[in-house]
């Protein structure tokens, strides 16, 4: 069973049409009796094999985006600009704003597909791992699990990529990852000018770290643009919002964004290797 909800004037395909039973009972009165009405519904989302063909047109992207965190009722954000090259682990993340976040404005993070650097601007501080084959995160593979079990229940949750971004506190953790949810489909909404579903993924299991995660999937392209997460962790509850202010598909990337050796990033800075970054 496929759920949603609507309210007023919020999609324009909530507005009642009439069908085409109209039965005129008074010629010369010129009265009417409308015999059917129907109202539509928001669109179907597509199958599993549809959902695949969509993404498989999807090569590149490029967002604007702005994201808070609240923990606690303590609140910050960041605005980043990030690349993305679908089906490679090739991931570009700047901070271009922030009003407090740890990793604070000129924090990267880049990843060519095998290796992510992250380097944190405040502390002046790097980090070089090893990207795990399952942190790099098959777009198609999810978005064929996600919509193919809307209304029923996935076995685990699955990481949205990107999974790894340069806001120095983010929800990236995996600890949530293997929890099994369900998924709703909650209608469509336009985001940054880009018509999306809206799917609700909520935990089957009393004790799961993750309360809620709301996804945003980009109708054309099924690629998930905004998301509201939140997350219940030993020293509190994280909420994160992030919403486009431009996205872009398909652009034409002259240079390439994913080198490790970033001019961002100081030649003279001591980096760290780690097995995974956290930044908690």
């Amino acid at each position: 069973m496929r759920e949603g909800q609507l309210s007023s004037g919020r999609f324009a395909w909530a507005l009642p049409i009439v069908a085409a039973g109209i039965v005129i009972v008074g010629l010369t009165g010129g009265s009417i009796v409308i015999t059917g009405l129907l109202t539509t519904g928001p669109p179907d989302t597509p199958s599993a094999s549809e959902a695949v063909d969509r993404v498989e047109d999807l090569r590149s992207v490029q967002l604007l985006s702005n994201t808070t965190r609240q923990v606690n009722g303590n609140n910050s954000w960041v605005v980043s600009e990030q690349t993305v090259r679908t089906g490679t682990g090739e991931f570009r993340s700047e901070i271009v704003a922030t009003n407090g976040s740890q990793a604070g404005t000129g924090s990267l993070t880049v990843s060519n597909g095998s290796v992510r650097l992250v380097y944190l601007a405040e502390s002046d501080r790097a980090f070089r791992s090893t990207v795990e084959e399952s942190e790099q995160s098959d777009l198609k593979t999810q978005v064929k699990s996600l919509f193919g079990a809307v209304g029923d229940e996935l076995e685990r949750s699955i990481p949205i990529f990107p999974a790894f971004s340069a806001t120095g506190a983010d929800d990236s953790s995996a600890e949530w990852r293997d929890t099994p949810v369900t998924v709703e489909y909650r209608g469509v909404e336009t985001v940054a000018g880009r018509e999306s579903y809206v799917l609700r993924l909520e935990p089957t299991v009393d004790d799961a770290r993750l309360v809620h995660n709301t996804l945003w999937f980009d109708r054309e392209f099924l690629y998930p643009i905004q998301y509201h997460r939140v997350i219940d962790r030993p020293e509190g509850r994280y909420e994160f919002v992030s919403t486009p202010q431009t996205v872009e598909f398909n652009p034409s990337l002259e240079e390439d964004p994913f080198e490790l050796n970033a001019e961002a990033i100081p030649s003279d800075m001591p980096v760290v290797e780690t097995e995974r970054f956290d930044s908690r």
